[in-house]
């Protein structure tokens, strides 16, 4: 049976292969979703295959319980969040960017409650 910590990373794992998967084979429905101008640039869906593959991790992770990878992807999705925020702030980037960030602090904030939790 899986803890509730394992539970939010396995969760994470299907938003991040499906998000991994419409860049990889449709990116510019998901971009239009966010404002963003359709592209043919073959880095959208390099960064697609990189997220579907990061999801088979969060996938495995949340499966087998491996509690030293829900400790780090709690940082991992924060610093991330921030990233984009950064990104937003001090370069010419689409706002939208910060909401697609906000997925990932979402996530990290409930597995680092479940982990408060359960110890």
């Amino acid at each position: 049976m899986m803890t509730s910590t394992a539970k939010s990373v396995f969760y994470y794992s299907f938003y991040m292969m499906g998000m991994g998967l419409v860049l990889l084979f449709i990116p510019n429905l998901i971009l239009g979703m966010f404002g963003f101008a359709p592209t043919n640039d073959i880095w959208i869906r390099i960064l697609g295959l990189f997220a579907f593959c990061a999801g088979m991790l969060y996938f495995y992770c949340g499966r087998t319980n491996q509690m030293g990878f829900f400790r780090i992807s709690v940082s991992e999705r924060i610093v991330f969040f921030l990233g984009m925020v950064g990104i937003v702030l001090f370069l010419p980037a689409n706002p939208m960017l910060i909401l697609i960030g906000s997925v990932d602090l979402f996530g990290a904030l409930w597995t680092a409650l479940t982990l408060r939790n359960s110890s």
